[in-house]
This record gives C-alpha cells, sequence and structure tokens, in this order.
C-alpha cells in the first residue's frame, strides 16, 4: 500500500531526489498529517526512464530520509511511458519525460500543476515558456545538451571541436562512426 504523501512533503522529496521534473496527478493535499510534522515519510511513485537514477541515489535518500521511500517505475520509451501513466493514473507521483512526450501525457489528463518549486527560478530562461507548457505550470526542464562526440584519443589524429569537424572527419574513419539515432540529437 502506497501512504500518501503532502504536497508539500512530495515537494521537499522531489527537490531531494533531483532537479524538479513533471508532477503527474497523484499527490495528497496539504492537510496530511505529514506535512505538519516537519518529517518526510511516506512513498513517492515516479516514473523515470530505465536506468536515468545514480547507483546510489535511493540509497543516499533513505539513509537521509528513513521515513521516505521511491518506488521507480521504470519506462523504456516513450509510448511505454504514456501507458503506464494512463493505466496508473491517480497512482503516479513525478514523472520524468521530454517535451516530446509531455503533450501526450497532458492529452490524456495525466498531469497536474507543479506547485511552488523554488529551484525552478534557477533555470535559464531559454528552457522555459516551452510550446507544451508557455506557462511553467506543469513541467520543468531538468538538463540539456545531452548529446557530444566522444572519440579515442589514441586513434584520432586530429580531434574534432565541433559537429562540422565530426561530419569532415566521418569518411577518415567509415565504418567506425557511431551516431545516436534519435531525430532530436
Amino acid at each position: 500500500m502506497v501512504s500518501p504523501l503532502s504536497r508539500r512533503s512530495f515537494l521537499a522529496l522531489a527537490a531531494a531526489t533531483g532537479p524538479a521534473i513533471m508532477l503527474a496527478s497523484a499527490c495528497g493535499d496539504d492537510d496530511d498529517a505529514t506535512a505538519d510534522t516537519g518529517e518526510i515519510t511516506g512513498t513517492l511513485n515516479f516514473l523515470n526512464f530505465t536506468g536515468w537514477v545514480g547507483p546510489a541515489t535511493y540509497a543516499d535518500f533513505a539513509a537521509k530520509y528513513p521515513g521516505a521511500s521511491i518506488n521507480e517505475i521504470a519506462w523504456a520509451s516513450a509510448d511505454d511511458t504514456v501507458t503506464k501513466a494512463r493505466d496508473r493514473t491517480g497512482d503516479i507521483d513525478l514523472v520524468l519525460v521530454d517535451g516530446t512526450t509531455f503533450p501526450r501525457l497532458d492529452a490524456i489528463g495525466a498531469l497536474a500543476p507543479l506547485g511552488t518549486v523554488p529551484n525552478l527560478s534557477l533555470i535559464a530562461d531559454q528552457y522555459k515558456g516551452n510550446p507544451w507548457d508557455p506557462d511553467d505550470t506543469r513541467f520543468a526542464a531538468t538538463d540539456h545538451g545531452r548529446t557530444g562526440i566522444i572519440y579515442r584519443r589514441d586513434l584520432v589524429d586530429t580531434p574534432p571541436t565541433s559537429w562540422a569537424d565530426f561530419v569532415a572527419l566521418a569518411p577518415q574513419y567509415a565504418g567506425k562512426v557511431a551516431v545516436l539515432d534519435y531525430q532530436r540529437s
């Protein structure tokens, strides 16, 4: 059985687990007893990309907040996320997705307002006001710029310093170059 979390406790949990992400529609209300004690208790159901959280993150969280736990519900694709969010409406507290999946979750009514997230003010303005949430009420950016160039110094004579360099060098290393098959990358 999942213990309900107050909104205040949820936000403390969200802050402790990393950057603010998207809130689904299952959080308790501000009147829960846990909010008044200052102690964080309960379970946060976190719909998260498979393997996204660091190996010690949940253990560190459990050590810091012994009365609380995180139940990670792993997803492997955007379709999987939407299916799990739809099938578990009212049971998911927090979900990590990108801007392409957000509108699909919004369309099925799986999202609720973020509420007060103090660290939202630390996100650069260029990552706010997205078309899928222009008022920043339900989506908070967590990261950007994850795609980069990796090469072996012992095998590449002239290191690429830009994507133009990478493309220009690729024919020289034919059959030894890989690019993510991900449209946005």
